[in-house]
């Protein structure tokens, strides 16, 4: 026995979709979206305001401090220099156990101390020589911040970890294992991949009712960079390869292959779950690989330029109404 389509969920996409069928007027599709949560009203307004700007304020005053340092660098000793940082990073750890570090205020501070941390580092490293390369300096960093990242539940500091982590190993690469950049491709795929565990075990705990990992903008942005960390070596493995195809040599036969299983996973994973904002990465990625393709195969002079335009707008086309269909089924 079928339903009736007002005994549906009152999710924004159902809710258009009675309105297209006739069944709510514009202004009582207004009025369901607002009591349904899907329009912002005034308090939800001013929590947005808020949030915005205390993370301003937050950035702000990080900065006001590193810069205080730089320009009064040689007037300060050193005994100067390490009581101010370690004043200041006292006071962002005492904000943050006051407020509570599940708390975004607490969790503001506690983001102010972890910023801390990487210049405290970078004070002690002025004062006192060790000799220790970029990539060591970042390692200690996301080591020493490690057990605060664990214990707020803050997507942003995971978020700010994972950055530290991709940035010990490009500077050990740049540093250490390929200071030319010859071998990019194989610089770029271990943070594809620290990205799309990090991506797959954020989707598990929020399929299993984790609340803090129901931020999407997280996975997105862990998407992006994943995908855009295995597209630029499969794009080089067309131009590497001699004639039409692909290079699959070494580490570009690696990353093709890696590139199709995501793809394929992705899709099939987020098309289940009905996500666009996913989709839409995942096939701005594809798009991406495949006009390279075409340049490759197609001479661009001329007459051939214009018909990779029209490929790339046919594409992108195709790829906007598969997202709207994606997006009506969940109304429908």
């Amino acid at each position: 026995m079928s339903s009736s389509p007002l005994d549906q969920p009152a999710t924004r996409a159902h809710l258009e979709h009675l309105a297209r069928t006739g069944h709510l007027s514009p202004a009582a599709l207004e009025r369901a979206l607002h009591l349904a949560g899907h329009r912002p009203d005034p308090a939800t307004w001013r929590r947005f305001a808020d949030r915005m700007l205390l993370l301003l304020g937050l950035a702000l005053l990080l900065a006001g401090i590193i810069f205080f340092f730089a320009y009064n660098w040689a007037a300060m000793s050193r005994f100067v220099k390490f009581a101010l940082i370690e004043a200041a990073l006292a006071g962002a750890v005492g904000a943050a156990w006051f407020r509570g570090v599940h708390r975004l205020g607490g969790q503001a501070a506690l983001t102010g101390a972890v910023v801390l941390v990487g210049a405290f580092l970078a004070v002690f490293g002025q004062v006192y020589p060790t000799g220790a390369d970029a990539y060591e300096l970042f390692g200690l960093w996301s080591l020493l911040i490690l057990p605060w990242v664990t214990m707020s539940r803050f997507p942003a500091l995971w978020v700010l970890w994972l950055a530290l982590l991709d940035a010990t190993w490009l500077a050990y690469r740049a540093q250490v294992t390929d200071p030319t950049g010859a071998a990019w491709p194989a610089t770029v795929l271990p943070p594809a991949v620290l990205h799309l565990a990090a991506l797959a075990a954020w989707e598990t705990g929020a399929a299993r009712g984790v609340a803090w990992l129901r931020k999407r903008w997280a996975p997105a942005l862990l998407a992006a960079v994943a995908l855009a960390a295995l597209s630029a070596p499969v794009v080089d493995a067309f131009f590497a390869a001699r004639g039409f195809g692909l290079h699959l040599g070494g580490t570009h036969g690696l990353a093709v292959a890696l590139y199709t299983a995501v793809l394929v996973t992705g899709l099939w994973f987020y098309r289940s779950r009905r996500d666009v904002l996913m989709l839409a990465l995942w096939l701005l990625s594809a798009i991406v690989v495949v006009t390279a393709g075409l340049i490759k195969t197609i001479d661009v002079e001329g007459w051939g330029a214009l018909f990779i335009g029209l490929l790339v707008v046919a594409q992108s086309a195709a790829a906007a109404a598969w997202l709207r269909t994606v997006a009506r089924e969940g109304g429908s």
